[in-house]
Formats: structure tokens, sequence, C-alpha cells
């Protein structure tokens, strides 16, 4: 594995959007855990790539609950490696 020495992110190019995805959202949704914007600025953080448990994570229960449901009906739910 190559290891990452420095790496600027650029704000996401809509003003708008959130900070940490780059997706327009309101406040209280779950990130795009799909989008690279927040898979990089979740790394820098983290050390790890994120999961969909980890971009819902700042929802309410009941938000997360609806989306790890649906994510999981779908087959597409992904949460962090235990082992690691």
């Amino acid at each position: 594995m190559t290891e990452v020495k420095q790496f600027r992110l650029l704000p996401p190019r809509d003003p708008t959007a959130c900070k940490i995805c780059g997706r327009n959202h309101l406040p209280d949704k779950p990130h795009d855990a799909q989008q690279l914007h927040y898979q990089y600025h979740f790394y820098f953080q983290h050390g790890r790539w994120p999961t969909w448990k980890d971009a819902i994570a700042h929802c309410d229960k009941a938000t997360r609950a609806d989306w790890e449901d649906a994510l999981k009906s779908r087959g597409a739910w992904t949460e962090p490696d235990k082992t690691q």
C-alpha cells in the first residue's frame, strides 16, 4: 500500500453544498457515502474509508433506522470492519 504524505482537498464547487460531503442536503440528513469528496474528507480524519454507517452517524435515531433499512433492502449497507 502506498502511503499518502500530503494531499489537499478543495472545497465543493457549489458554495452552498455540505462542506463534508459536497452534496446539497439538509444538515440533519445523511452525507453521501459514495461521494469522493466525503470519502477523502473522512479518510483524512479517521484513517479509513467511510461506510454508510459513518455517513448517517450524525442523524437522529429515526433517520438512521430508515436509511439503514432502505440500504439493507438494496444490499448496499456498509459498516466499518470491526477487525481493524
